[in-house]
């Protein structure tokens, strides 16, 4: 199985081209060239620990978000709907903000 992902860590957005599950504990991850440079001066094993707590972190609100979406009676156009009339909020409240 192929996977696209990020991680937001410290406010940074990490684009992980692809993860590709290659067996039950195996993760091959593949990075952007403009951060291989980075990823070659840290610790080997501080990667993987990094790497593996993200991993655990972002499946954790995953779980999270299917429990919460499971109970929902929304339907994907309500919650479409829902989600432009809050977007329309936001931009009112910023709009306000900035004069």
């Amino acid at each position: 199985m192929e996977l696209c992902a990020f991680f937001i860590v410290g406010g940074k957005t990490i684009l992980i081209s692809t993860i590709e599950i290659t067996g039950m504990a195996e993760i091959v991850v593949k990075i952007p060239k403009d951060l291989e440079e980075d990823f070659k001066k840290v610790d080997p094993l501080l990667l993987e620990l990094a790497v593996q707590r993200l991993i655990k972190e972002k499946l954790e609100e995953f779980v999270k978000v299917e429990r919460i979406v499971a109970k929902s009676k929304l339907t994907e156009k309500d919650a479409l709907e829902l989600g432009r009339e809050v977007n329309k909020s936001l931009a009112k409240r910023y709009e306000k903000l900035l004069r």
